[in-house]
């Protein structure tokens, strides 16, 4: 195995995923796309672990991409702003790199507090405002960043959502938490492989940046945010 620093972001959010998934638990992913696990993840790593869930769902509010997810056991098409299940259903909610693309991040935390049980946990990964690309790409307009992240990362254009960063740093993550209703906030600060490969001399800084980040000094400027909120045991839904 890679070190995390050297790992896809999908497969390192997968790893730390399927430490937090238990045997009867109800899980549901939000903005789960057309897959929920890397390609470059076994699936003799996941698929137990799915199996033994008690309910596993993945929501998209993109209905194409929800069809070609072949791994969630159930699918609905539904906006993260208005969830379609009862109150407390699920024991877990988790969402891989879509914090950075939502306009009002409370509404959609709310939210999932509303369909996790008291305790239960919202586990995320998202980009970091901190880190100098992340930083860098805000200063563009949404054509430039639609453009740029397509030709890098190889995505489709109607896959290659508006950024907000509404929800991307320390101090942004636990006011809206604290807003919504979660009383527990876990920051780890993880990187990724370069996207810069194809932009020629900048490949050199990435790799030169990258080996700093490696440092545990200068962890709060990784890439990316790998998130727990969890809500409190005796938490009182707004009626």
């Amino acid at each position: 195995m890679p070190p995390p620093s050297l790992e896809r972001q999908q497969v390192q959010f997968n790893r730390v995923l399927l430490q937090v998934l238990r045997p009867g638990l109800r899980w549901l992913e939000i903005g789960c796309g057309h897959s929920s696990f890397d390609k470059e993840l076994p699936v003799s790593e996941w698929q137990p672990v799915l199996s033994s869930l008690s309910l596993a769902v993945g929501v998209d509010n993109h209905f194409a991409s929800l069809r070609r997810n072949r791994e969630m056991p159930a699918r609905v098409c539904a906006d993260a702003v208005a969830l379609p299940f009862r109150d407390g259903t699920f024991d877990l909610v988790s969402a891989n790199m879509l914090a950075q693309h939502l306009p009002d991040p409370v509404a959609v935390l709310r939210e999932i507090a509303r369909v996790l049980r008291p305790g239960g946990k919202f586990l995320f990964q998202t980009t970091n405002t901190l880190n100098y690309q992340i930083a860098l790409s805000r200063l563009a307009n949404h054509g430039i960043q639609k453009s740029l992240t397509g030709w890098l990362e190889h995505r489709p254009a109607d896959e290659v959502y508006r950024l907000y960063h509404q929800l991307n740093g320390q101090r942004q993550i636990e006011k809206c938490a604290r807003t919504a209703g979660f009383c527990g906030v876990e920051i780890r600060y993880a990187d990724s492989p370069g996207v810069l490969h194809a932009l020629g001399p900048l490949r050199f800084i990435e790799t030169i940046s990258g080996r700093v980040l490696e440092h545990n000094s200068f962890r709060r400027y990784r890439r990316n945010l790998i998130v727990t909120l969890q809500l409190p045991s005796a938490y009182q839904r707004e009626e």
